[in-house]
């Protein structure tokens, strides 16, 4: 499974020993995953069943840079939706957003271009922004972890580790949250 792939190639980096329990958080580009794995032999056990949270992840964070970029250009009714060049500049534009994501994840702001018939400008997002619209989504996934741990009768303390995969669970508000609802160490 995922999960126990995640884990396998955790305990290639890094020492695991038998009966070390680790939590996967997988957080990628349309859903989320946690589950709770136990070293056995020269693998791993699931512990409990896995837990998710559908429709959300990178695509979900995606949109929300884009909503926040339209809203801050204020009144755009004008713009024809029938128009090629419009829906050429939307395109790029969502383009645009997906990569001010990824830049948030090492900078603490960053700017979108914007080109569409009649705008020319740019919008600027921070990093603070950026968290205060995923906020909600990633205590969604705090709250999913919290369930598969219960689920699994593992306590946080009980795990050496939470293995963090996922291309959105590189967002440094994901580390920030897990870290202080967790107190665990996260690779």
């Amino acid at each position: 499974t995922e999960p126990e792939a995640a884990a396998i190639a955790y305990a290639s980096r890094d020492r695991v020993a038998e009966g070390d329990r680790v939590a996967v958080y997988d957080l990628g580009g349309g859903t989320f995953d946690a589950a709770v794995l136990v070293r056995e032999g020269a693998g791993f056990r699931l512990l409990g069943p896995p837990e998710g949270v559908e429709h959300l992840g990178g695509i979900d964070f995606d949109e929300a840079v884009f909503q926040h970029v339209l809203t801050s250009l204020g009144d755009i009714a004008e713009l024809d939706d029938s128009d090629p060049a419009t829906a050429t500049g939307l395109a790029r534009l969502r383009r645009d957003c997906v990569e001010a994501k990824e830049v948030l994840s090492f900078s603490v702001d960053t700017v979108v271009p914007v080109a569409l018939p009649g705008i020319n400008r740019s919008v600027r997002l921070t990093r603070g922004e950026f968290e205060d619209m995923l906020r909600p989504a990633i205590g969604e996934t705090v709250a999913a972890v919290r369930r598969v741990l219960d689920s699994a009768g593992v306590s946080a303390a009980d795990l050496s580790a939470m293995v963090l995969v996922g291309g959105s669970s590189r967002i440094p508000l994901v580390s920030e949250m897990l870290s202080a609802a967790f107190g665990r160490p996260l690779a």
